[in-house]
């Protein structure tokens, strides 16, 4: 069974980091050890990262922070980095469940989530995923409204599928 958390340990950001750098088509250069560094710093500081597990295995992983833009008065909460390990129907189902997550738990001063996706997803198939499940898409770039104020604000616990 299928099992979202927050990071809590080092181990855990570690293997993510791997999992990355097993999938990662870089453009820039990666450096591990500042990866493990940089994420370290960012769940002390209580930034959103989460995990699926199946088992004691890490399958998926999503960092995630506060975003305020220059053109708006709101903030957005923004998906930064997103890796699974796995590919077809698995990977479907990783994308879904992790992104549900994150979307769970958008802080309450958000008004959108937003998955800037991958320029490298030339069909935006990591988007049309999203779109199928209520998000909306722009390009490689997909996006739910938050909290627009206390209307909207809702409260949910994910069960991943």
């Amino acid at each position: 069974m299928a099992c979202i958390k927050l990071v809590t340990t080092g181990v855990e950001i570690a293997r993510c980091v791997d999992i990355y750098l097993n999938i990662a088509e870089p453009f820039m250069d990666i450096d591990r050890s500042v990866s493990i560094a940089n994420l370290t710093t960012a769940v002390k500081l209580k930034k959103f990262m989460a995990v699926k597990y199946i088992g004691n295995e890490i399958q998926a992983w999503l960092f995630a922070d506060r975003v305020k833009l220059i053109h708006t008065n709101s903030t957005n909460f923004q998906q930064f980095y997103y890796a699974s390990k796995n590919t077809g129907v698995k990977a479907v189902r990783d994308v879904i469940d992790m992104h549900e997550y994150f979307y769970s738990n958008a802080p309450r001063d958000c008004k959108y989530v937003v998955s800037p996706g991958s320029p490298f997803d030339e069909k935006n198939t990591f988007t049309r995923i999203l779109e199928s499940r209520g998000w909306t898409r722009r390009g490689h770039t997909a996006y739910r409204v938050a909290h627009a104020g206390p209307e909207t604000a809702r409260v949910g616990v994910v069960t991943p599928g």
